[in-house]
């Protein structure tokens, strides 16, 4: 009831990349159903391209491993590049592709949004995927200075995490 035959993907899918394929599927039906985050991102940038203008570093939020931020971050340049692409042709990008499906999917599910929460949740989407990527960049240096030594990029890195996460830390506590 979900997706398509197995032998209509195209061969560079069936041959090896099975768990995109498989995080794309449940997209599509989560599609229809309660959305994340990133979907609902990426149906808000479908429906709204002018906000891609407002995001800065739209790379620096791209997990490796998240195929939704990653088609997000896609878009999000592609935008910024092209302010004045609409739905359709960024679906026609995709054409032919699990991820056109997946945008055409979310392009036609009905808008339940209201209008004035729309840009902010957006932005809190935007907010939590670059606080997630951090968080992984900083918990991958910490692991790997327990194992062996850091380069000198990587140890600036660190620090710059570390006392981004100070900052923060101490603003809110200042806060209260």
């Amino acid at each position: 009831p979900y997706g398509e035959p197995r032998d209509s993907y195209p061969s560079s899918l069936r041959r090896g990349q099975q768990s995109q394929r498989n995080s794309l599927a449940r997209a599509s039906r989560a599609a229809s159903g309660v959305e994340p985050p990133n979907l609902s991102a990426l149906r808000t940038l479908l429906h709204h391209p002018e906000l891609a203008q407002k995001v800065e570093n739209a790379g620096s939020f791209a997990a490796e491993d998240d195929t939704y931020a990653q088609l997000l971050v896609a878009l999000l340049e592609a935008l910024q590049k092209n302010p004045r692409l609409r739905a359709l042709q960024l679906i026609a990008r995709w054409h032919g592709t699990e991820q056109g499906r997946l945008l055409r999917a979310l392009a036609e599910k009905e808008w339940l949004i209201a209008p004035g929460n729309l840009e902010q949740q957006f932005f809190d989407t935007i907010t939590r995927l670059v606080t997630r990527q951090r968080e992984r960049r900083l918990e991958h240096l910490l692991q790997k200075a327990r194992l062996t030594d850091l380069s000198t990029d990587e140890k600036d890195q660190l620090r710059r995490l570390l006392s981004r996460d100070a900052k923060t830390a101490s603003t809110s506590t200042s806060g209260l």
